[in-house]
C-alpha cells in the first residue's frame, strides 16, 4: 500500500471515529476504487449502521461485504453475510445461505459462527438436523468462550440424560456470563446475533 493510500486510510478511519460518516463514506469510496481491502469492509459497516448523514442501506452493505469476502477473504464479511441471511437483514431469511457463510468460518474456529452452525444443525435449518454435530459445535464455541454456546451445550447434555454434566455446564455459563456482563457488557461472546 502506498504512503498516500495509507494517509487516506488513516483520514477515513479518523472521520469514522469522529462520527463524520459522510466524509468517511467519501474517503472509503475513493479508497475502494483504488483497491483498498480495508475500505470494502468499512463501507459495509457504514451502510449497515447508517446515521450521521448516511442512510442505512442493507443492500449496499451486503454488496460491500460480498466484495470484502471475495477480494479480501474477510472473516468479518463472512460473519456479516451469515448474519444477513440468518436474520433477514435486507434479504429474505435463507438459512441455507447463512449456513454456507458461517461454514466458511468453521475452520477458523470463530465462536459466533460455531454457535450459529450449532443452532442450525440442532434445528435442521439450512442443513440436515444433526444433534450430535450441534453438540460438537456448541462445545467448540464454548471452548472459545461463547456463553450461549456453553448454555446450549448444557441443554443438550440435560436432554441426553447427562443431568449432572448439563447442570455443571449451565452453572459455568451463568458465572461466566455474569462476569462478562459486569466487566464488559459489549463482549461479543455475550451476543446471540
Amino acid at each position: 500500500m502506498s504512503e498516500a493510500t495509507e494517509t487516506r486510510l488513516a483520514e477515513a478511519k479518523n472521520a469514522l471515529r469522529r462520527g463524520d460518516f459522510v466524509q468517511a463514506e467519501k474517503l472509503f469510496q475513493t479508497l475502494a476504487g483504488l483497491g483498498s481491502r480495508p475500505a470494502l469492509l468499512a463501507l459495509g459497516y457504514i451502510y449497515e449502521r447508517g446515521g450521521q448523514g448516511v442512510n442505512r442501506d442493507f443492500v449496499a452493505a451486503r454488496h460491500w461485504f460480498e466484495r470484502a469476502l471475495v477480494e479480501a477473504n474477510s472473516v468479518e464479511a463472512a460473519l456479516a453475510l451469515g448474519r444477513y441471511y440468518y436474520f433477514g437483514l435486507g434479504v429474505c431469511v435463507d438459512f441455507r445461505k447463512a449456513y454456507l457463510y458461517y461454514s466458511k468460518l468453521e475452520g477458523d474456529q470463530h465462536p459466533v459462527a460455531l454457535y450459529r452452525l450449532g443452532i442450525m444443525s440442532e434445528k435442521g435449518k439450512g442443513t440436515l438436523q444433526d444433534v450430535a454435530r450441534a453438540r460438537n459445535l456448541y462445545q467448540r464455541a464454548a471452548k472459545k468462550g461463547h456463553i450461549y454456546g456453553l448454555k446450549n451445550w448444557a441443554v443438550l447434555e440435560i436432554k441426553r440424560g447427562n443431568i449432572p454434566v448439563g447442570l455443571a455446564l449451565w452453572g459455568v455459563a451463568i458465572i461466566r456470563g455474569t462476569w462478562l456482563h459486569m466487566t464488559n457488557p459489549s463482549d461479543a461472546r455475550l451476543k446471540t446475533h
